[in-house]
């Protein structure tokens, strides 16, 4: 007989625990990985698998496991495959055409709107608020500079809690806002300063200043488009039935550990059962005519009687 014959796999509850744990890090996580995926995710997703199964006391149970970590796997591929491809068709000319039309702008504006009016991540939604704040600042700064007084010196703070802050951020407590800002602009007068101040803001910002003209209805706009682009993909027949079946793979995984687990247990209740109708060992004696008759009982049966006579 040759080795491989002889070889029947672990035995011992010991033995299994080892096998079920090699399977886990060689059966599944040899596999390799694209780009953005993290394989910790995905060893913890399993490890909880395992833990809800008991698959490190049951081994044959991690099969079903690789189905669903596998068809898991699938599935957060599919979506982030959706995700990059709206993301994508959110950034082309197309898309920024079509929002510039609803929108009423210029026929050319489309051109040089930026990346970000598009964008719903953590960078666009950080421009997106940097636009409303340095609106605010041009708009205080306007309205400061039309409005000047020596008697509103000492209220700017208050007044103008955007503009203040824009000008005395990263100054020492205490400052004055009238030299910080003659400092930057180096205009005789703080008028001067504030339309200097106003300009830049122009110059600099002229896309975050647009965004702000009426950025909620610009963002009702986008969420529209990207709306309508989510439809047609998620429409697409071949991505239906590849979700359809990584999602059924899924459920049918889960419902063999349901059953496999089920069986467990009543094969558990049945131990429990026969167990329960055993009579404890017992050891009767009994004296018949002279002779000592010892009477060893095993279980219920009496096949497992044993007898010993003593004279």
């Amino acid at each position: 007989m040759t080795k491989s014959n002889k070889s029947t796999g672990p035995v011992t509850s010991e033995g299994k625990a080892i096998s079920s744990k090699n399977a886990m890090t060689k059966g599944i996580f040899a596999k390799g990985y694209l780009p953005g995926e993290d394989p910790n995710a995905q060893a913890a997703l399993v490890q909880g698998l395992v833990q809800v199964w008991q698959a490190d006391q049951h081994p044959e149970r991690m099969t079903f496991i690789r189905d669903i970590e596998e068809a898991d796997l699938r599935l957060s591929r599919a979506m982030q495959g959706e995700r990059l491809q709206i993301e994508a068709q959110m950034q082309s000319l197309d898309i920024a055409r079509e929002f510039a039309q609803l929108a009423g702008m210029s026929s050319t504006a489309f051109l040089s709107l930026p990346s970000w009016f598009f964008q719903d991540d953590e960078f666009g939604m950080r421009e997106k608020k940097w636009a409303l704040y340095i609106d605010l600042v041009q708009t205080e700064a306007k309205h400061l500079r039309a409005h000047y007084a020596d008697r509103l010196v000492p209220h700017i703070e208050s007044e103008y809690p955007n503009l203040f802050h824009f000008i005395m951020q990263g100054q020492k407590v205490g400052s004055s806002f009238l030299i910080m800002l003659g400092q930057r602009f180096a205009q005789s007068a703080p008028t001067l300063n504030l339309a200097k101040l106003i300009n830049e803001i122009g110059e600099k910002y002229p896309d975050h200043l647009v965004w702000a003209q009426d950025p909620q209805r610009y963002e009702i706009l986008i969420h529209g488009i990207r709306a309508r682009l989510e439809a047609q993909i998620l429409g697409d027949e071949k991505t239906t039935r590849y979700l359809v079946n990584a999602q059924n793979r899924k459920i049918k995984a889960n419902q063999a550990l349901a059953a496999l687990r089920q069986q467990a247990w009543q094969a558990e209740d049945r131990q429990r059962t026969v167990n329960a109708h055993l009579l404890p060992t017992q050891e009767l004696t009994q004296v018949s005519n002279g002779t000592i008759i010892t009477i060893e009982q095993g279980g219920g049966n009496a096949n497992d009687a044993s007898f010993t006579a003593c004279a």
